[in-house]
């Protein structure tokens, strides 16, 4: 499987409040991620990092192209033009998933329990997307 997302020694915050302490991701294609943690602990800053919104330092790779020194702007018509005109990755990726399902689909759903409840649900991430 090849990573689609890289993150390595990502550093950011707001202002001289550093959040992010060189933080380290790798998301490979295919792969469903989800960030957890509580309030405050990065969540919300490693997203804004990622996609240009705040300051940041650090090598972040999307889909190969490094995406470190780009603004929010640049990603966003970066990407529009690719999505326009899917690459060849990407069209090997809908023949794979159209002639097999994506590696999530065989895996168990994830279930989440709501607190101060004796229910749980499953979640269908297939669903949302």
């Amino acid at each position: 499987m090849n990573d689609l997302l890289t993150i390595s020694g990502l550093h950011a915050g707001y202002g001289p409040v550093e959040v992010l302490h060189g933080l380290d991701l790798t998301v490979g294609d295919g792969e469903v991620v989800v960030v957890l943690g509580a309030n405050g602990a990065g969540k919300t800053t490693t997203m804004r990092a990622v996609s240009g919104v705040i300051q940041r330092r650090g090598t972040i790779t999307f889909d190969g192209n490094d995406i470190a020194h780009a603004t929010a702007d640049e990603q966003r018509r970066h990407h529009a033009v690719r999505d326009n005109d899917a690459g060849e990755r990407e069209r090997e990726r809908e023949a794979r998933y159209s002639q097999e399902p994506p590696p999530c689909a065989s895996q168990p759903r994830p279930r989440y329990h709501c607190a101060g409840s004796d229910d749980s649900a499953t979640l269908d991430t297939h669903e949302r997307r």
